[in-house]
């Protein structure tokens, strides 16, 4: 049976992106935000080399979840990210990143074993 794991990655205030995520074998499932992140969307970048990262797009465009309070669960589909080493996520989008204000913002990725 494969299992659940959870993962926080901050955006600290003055960024806009979140530190890395090893995903190793995992995918990812879902999201938890806590009071910190309102009003915004998220989007994603992804990376093969931990050192290089892509926004993710998918056919419908840039891979985007619009958070409209706080705290939210989110469940997102794991195909969208699977095959990507590392993920960090971001405030705002590609074109319009929004830095975090006022506090640190953790967030929680549920992940699946592989």
């Amino acid at each position: 049976m494969s299992s659940i794991l959870t993962k926080t990655t901050t955006i600290v205030v003055g960024a806009s992106q979140s530190d890395a995520i090893k995903m190793n074998q995992y995918m990812l499932t879902g999201i938890t935000t806590g009071s910190y992140l309102t009003s915004t969307s998220l989007t994603f970048l992804g990376s093969d080399d931990g050192v290089t990262y892509y926004p993710l797009y998918n056919s419908s465009g840039e891979v985007l979840y619009t958070l409209s309070g706080s705290p939210m669960a989110l469940s997102v589909d794991p195909l969208t990210f699977f095959g990507w080493n590392y993920l960090k996520l971001r405030r705002g989008n590609n074109g319009s990143p929004i830095n975090q204000v006022i506090a640190d913002a953790p967030i929680n990725l549920i992940l699946k074993e592989i």
